[in-house]
């Protein structure tokens, strides 16, 4: 069963190539709504070294949403 945000997707690029600029935009924020974004890891991030990354995680500090709010 395929979810609703992928039939969102569908509709909006198709809208992307039609002339109806308002139902691209309405497709796009009813998607934007129903995806649950993932939070990137901090240990993914090229360049940051698994030593920070461990000492940030065993302070609470997991991701990059958790990394804005603790600024």
């Amino acid at each position: 069963r395929a979810s609703a945000k992928t039939h969102l997707w569908a509709i909006r690029y198709y809208y992307e190539y039609a002339p109806n600029a308002m139902m691209r935009s309405l497709a796009g924020s009813m998607r934007e709504q129903r995806i649950k974004r993932t939070p990137f890891p901090l240990s993914r991030f090229r360049g940051v070294e698994p030593e920070y990354a461990d000492k940030l995680a065993s302070a609470g500090v997991r991701n990059v949403s958790q990394l804005l709010k603790a600024g």
